[in-house]
């Protein structure tokens, strides 16, 4: 790789993430139910701010499951579904909410 390509990208600050009580609930919610079985989804939020700025915040808006999987594996193929989620979230159309991919991880350990 080019030296002109190697830059770590690294902050002296830390972004805020917000977790509305409801959201938290769900995920707790999802935990509880499905125990030792991986899942993913999209998870919906808004953000303001900048890293330039040093101001960003994320503010977690919703939670979009796609896939209850295995006790070590979970996975989904984009269709039709997706169709679901910008009518639960019309703010991912308007411009006002984003969208991004989140999934467990249970019980990873490091293997030496």
């Amino acid at each position: 790789m080019k030296d002109s390509l190697k830059k770590e990208v690294g902050l002296n600050w830390k972004p805020l993430l917000t977790i509305d009580k409801n959201i938290k609930n769900l995920i707790d919610y999802a935990h509880k139910t499905v125990g030792n079985t991986e899942w993913c989804g999209y998870v919906i939020y808004e953000d303001t701010g900048s890293i330039e700025q040093k101001n960003l915040t994320i503010n977690i808006k919703g939670i979009f499951f796609l896939d209850i999987g295995e006790p070590a594996y979970t996975e989904y193929t984009a269709d039709e579904s997706i169709m679901d989620l910008f009518e639960q979230y019309p703010g991912i159309e308007e411009g006002t909410l984003k969208y991004g991919l989140i999934h467990t991880h249970l019980n990873y350990g490091a293997v030496n």
